[in-house]
Parts: C-alpha cells; sequence; structure tokens
C-alpha cells in the first residue's frame, strides 16, 4: 500500500483536466498571434516576376494574355502592382501549357512519411513535401494519421477543438463495411488555403484505431487504408500519409498502402541503431507491401565533424537508397515551425535574407529529388501501359 495518505493525495483528475484546458488555452492564443494579421491562414501572394518563373513563362507573356482577355484580371497590392496567388498561377499554367499532367497510363502516388522513432522530421517532411508539389500545379491530399496532429496543426486546425472525432479517419478505418467506410472518409476530406491541396485531418481519437483494427480479423486489419485511397485518390496525383512515430496497426496500414515510403532520418547513432530495428521489422510486413520506391531522407542536418560522419555511415549503410539531398537544420525552418508556417509560408524572413534562401533551397532540393523519384516510377507505369493498352488509366 502507498505511504501516501488519503488527505494527500491529489485529484489526478481534476489536475489533468485543469493542465489540458490550460494547454488548449495557449494553443488559441497561439495560433491567433501566428495566423495574425489574417482571421485564417492564407499564402503570401506573389508578384509577377515570380508568378512568371513559377508559371515557367515570361512576365511579357502573361501581361499579354491578361490584355488579351484569356486571364481574368490580376489583383493588385496596395502599390497598385498585381499580385498572385496559387490558384491564378495555375490559371497561368493552363493558358501557357504548362500546367502538369501526369503521364498517361500513370496512376496516382502515395508517399508514405514514416519513421519508427519520434523527432526525425517526418511532419516537417510530409507537409513541406505537400506544398511543394501544390506548388507545382499537382493535386494532392495530405493525410494525417499521427494522434499528435502536428501535420493538421500546421494548417492552423487545433485538433479536438477544430477538428471533432468524425472528422478524421478513424471511423472510416474502424467501419466494418467498406462502402460506409468510403463514406466516413470522403466527408472527412476538407479543402486547405492552399491551391489544389486537401487535408484528412487528425486528432486524439486516431490512438483508439490500433485497438480497434486489432479486433478485426484477416487482411482487412493492415489493409483498410490501402482499400480506402484505392477510391480516394482519383481526384489526385500525389497522396502524402504522416504517420505515428510507431510500429501499430496504423502505422503498418499506412506503410502497406504506400507506393513509395520515405525514411527520414537523423544523422546520430541512436537513430542509426533505431533504423536497423525499424528495417529488421518491416521485412516482416514485406509479402504486403507493394513498393515502387523507397528512399532514405537525412534530416536534421547540421554541418559538423559528428553529423558528418554519422551522414556518411547512413550512405554506407544504405548506399543507394539514401537521398543525394539533404534537409538541413536552420534556424529559419525552426522559426517558421514555431509560428505555425511552413518554409514556403513566409513572406518575410526571420532573420537574415541568406538564412532563408539557404533554407529553402534546402527544401527545394530535396522536394525536387523526391518528385523525380515520383516522376519515375510514373513513366514506368506508362511504359507497363503503353505495353498492354488495354489496362491504361488516363488518371
Amino acid at each position: 500500500m502507498s505511504s501516501v495518505s488519503a488527505q494527500n493525495m491529489i485529484n489526478t483528475a481534476q489536475l489533468f483536466e485543469q493542465m489540458t484546458e490550460s494547454g488548449y488555452a495557449f494553443s488559441e492564443q497561439l495560433l491567433q498571434t501566428a495566423a495574425a494579421p489574417f482571421s485564417e491562414k492564407t499564402l503570401p501572394l506573389w508578384g509577377i516576376e515570380h508568378a512568371a518563373k513559377l508559371a515557367r513563362t515570361s512576365s511579357a507573356t502573361i501581361r499579354r494574355i491578361e490584355a488579351a482577355g484569356k486571364l481574368p484580371p490580376p489583383a493588385r497590392n496596395e502599390l497598385n502592382r498585381r499580385v498572385y496567388d496559387l490558384e491564378a498561377v495555375n490559371r497561368i499554367r493552363a493558358q501557357v501549357g504548362t500546367l502538369f499532367q501526369r503521364p498517361i497510363g500513370s496512376r496516382p502516388i502515395r508517399v508514405i512519411s514514416a519513421n519508427l522513432k519520434g523527432g526525425t522530421g517526418k511532419t516537417t517532411t510530409a507537409v513541406h513535401l505537400a506544398q511543394y508539389l501544390a506548388l507545382r500545379g499537382l493535386r494532392v491530399l495530405l493525410v494525417d494519421t499521427d494522434p499528435q496532429g502536428s501535420t493538421t496543426n500546421s494548417f492552423g486546425l487545433l485538433p479536438d477543438i477544430h477538428v471533432s472525432e468524425t472528422e478524421t479517419l478513424a471511423p472510416a478505418l474502424i467501419e466494418s463495411n467498406l462502402e460506409h467506410a468510403l463514406e466516413l472518409a470522403r466527408k472527412a476530406i476538407r479543402k486547405t488555403y492552399w491551391h489544389q491541396l486537401d487535408l484528412i485531418a487528425s486528432q486524439l481519437n486516431m490512438v483508439s484505431v490500433d485497438g480497434e483494427l486489432t479486433l478485426k480479423s484477416g487482411a482487412d486489419k493492415i489493409h483498410r487504408l490501402r482499400d480506402l485511397l484505392d477510391e480516394l485518390e482519383a481526384n489526385y496525383d500525389v497522396v502524402v500519409v504522416d504517420v505515428p512515430p510507431a510500429l501499430g496497426l496504423l502505422s503498418i496500414n499506412a506503410i502497406v498502402a504506400a507506393d513509395y515510403l520515405l525514411v527520414p532520418m537523423v544523422p546520430n547513432m541512436p537513430d542509426i541503431a533505431s533504423s536497423i530495428q525499424y528495417f529488421s521489422i518491416l521485412s516482416t510486413i514485406a509479402d504486403h507491401m507493394s513498393l515502387a520506391g523507397m528512399n532514405i531522407l537525412i534530416t536534421r542536418y547540421e554541418t559538423g565533424p559528428h553529423t558528418d560522419a554519422a551522414a556518411s555511415l547512413i550512405k554506407a549503410i544504405y548506399g543507394v537508397n539514401v537521398l543525394n539531398n539533404v534537409m538541413l537544420s536552420t534556424r529559419e525552418l525552426s522559426k517558421s515551425a514555431h509560428d505555425l508556417r511552413s518554409i514556403y509560408e513566409i513572406d518575410k524572413p526571420h532573420g537574415s535574407r541568406e538564412t532563408y534562401l539557404r533554407a529553402l533551397n534546402s527544401m527545394n532540393a530535396v522536394n525536387d529529388e523526391i518528385f523525380c523519384k515520383i516522376q519515375q516510377i510514373w513513366d514506368q507505369q506508362a511504359l507497363l501501359a503503353s505495353e498492354s493498352p488495354a489496362e491504361v488509366n488516363h488518371g
């Protein structure tokens, strides 16, 4: 029996309820501060030169097609200069012929960002990849399956405050009837302030999914997410899934559903040791996987002898499976995360422009390399489809 008397025992339920309420109040205040002066999160507007660069055309061409009435009149800032959002850039792309189109015969790609350990940057990887692809003009669905809801939080939504239990994938994952489950999953998809980037949010109720899936029988317990994505992906080019830092049935569902598995890894010895265990565990479910690609992404990279040595060791162990580019750990990236913004949502750098550009260029290099891997998979699919015309899927 505990030596603590009943009179001295704290009211545990009341304590944690108060702490929860205080935490939510702070989170709400943080969100309001981070979103100011906007009532909701928005993307920065770009000038005509930046818009032309994104659309892979010239500012003169944009002015010409606007003058011809082929585009709506552009928005103007306080200096009466043309400004463009992502939707406007995509309209320009459609006019000049640079709007993204998947190869005929290819199908949507599911990219799963997963690791057994927390703190590896998997959420940062998933969010920035999804946004980068949207910037390139792709149609993207970002799925948050982590009960912590960090991906959800990145889009200005507070789990358990702005996201109800029915607005996550949890009901669809545990629903026995697949047709009903698909209805629930479709209802969970929400538009974001990013054009062509939709989100399925997460909140604490995702914690219960592992237990509920355990009660299911047969392959359904590890194939449910795959079965849902088979239907949901039709309106998208890429589905990006952020996975909990664990290897329960929820994470296994995501990994089994993957076309392309992306494993963020911090260059240090504990993470390298953990990765060996992680891949060993994945080998036991390999028969259920149909991967078209897999890569390790070195994250939180800081130049220094210890980090350099660990990164070299990762490349020595895993060879060509390691991406060439690394995600730098920069003050700009950490500050943007603190402000609930990605590096792609910053309109004014927190520090020097040089530091900002270093972080941005690093992120772009990583995501461009991943995009190239995705395009290689599409090219292979298109080639196979051309050899089997009856199976061509025009996406």
